[in-house]
């Protein structure tokens, strides 16, 4: 059914103020504003996929599966979407179908590193060691600042038997956090 331009100009409008209201940290705001979008126009993919975010953020994991799916069933070559979907899988435990979507996302956006990540956190909770390695290894590659990754690393190569290359990893990992940490004299 075709939207009219006044429903998909009020649509956006919907859309925009759901996005401030996040922004500011009222997520059940944003939630209503994002529904009213997608009441009005039904095919609005990113309104759906930020239905998920939020579902995210509520905790509500089956939600936000359905929401990242019927955005990627309107916009299916939105790499966004996919890796999404994936992060929603992976925290429900499904990896499987998390590395099917990472790979999705990764096939429509070889250069988004952060997917490689989330790809080796998956395998190191499937305790594929080598795979996750490998992986979070590429993460590091174009982000040495991507902490997550390289805590993953430290903890893939703990599981291998090679504590030397783990304690790198930490250490820089506690590197980091020290910075973070330390206290500034003009902020007294």
């Amino acid at each position: 059914m075709a939207v009219s331009l006044d429903d998909r100009d009020l649509a956006n409008q919907h859309f925009d103020r759901g996005l401030s209201f996040d922004i500011r940290g009222k997520v059940d705001e944003a939630i209503a504003e994002m529904q009213k979008a997608v009441s009005l126009d039904g095919e609005f993919a990113e309104a759906y996929n930020k239905l998920g975010d939020f579902s995210m953020k509520k905790g509500q994991l089956e939600k936000a599966v359905e929401m990242f799916k019927r955005s990627i069933s309107l916009k299916p070559d939105v790499e966004n979407s996919h890796f999404d979907l994936g992060c929603a899988h992976a925290h429900l435990g499904k990896f499987s179908e998390a590395l099917y979507e990472f790979e999705k996302a990764l096939s429509l956006a070889p250069s988004h590193f952060e997917i490689y990540g989330r790809i080796g956190h998956v395998y190191l909770e499937m305790s594929l060691f080598g795979q996750a390695i490998e992986n979070l290894k590429k993460a590091l590659v174009k982000d040495q600042g991507d902490i997550m990754a390289r805590y993953s690393l430290g903890v893939a190569f703990l599981k291998v038997g090679k504590p030397a290359e783990a304690h790198q990893q930490f250490e820089k990992v506690i590197e980091h956090y020290t910075t973070l940490t330390r206290i500034k004299d003009r902020y007294a």
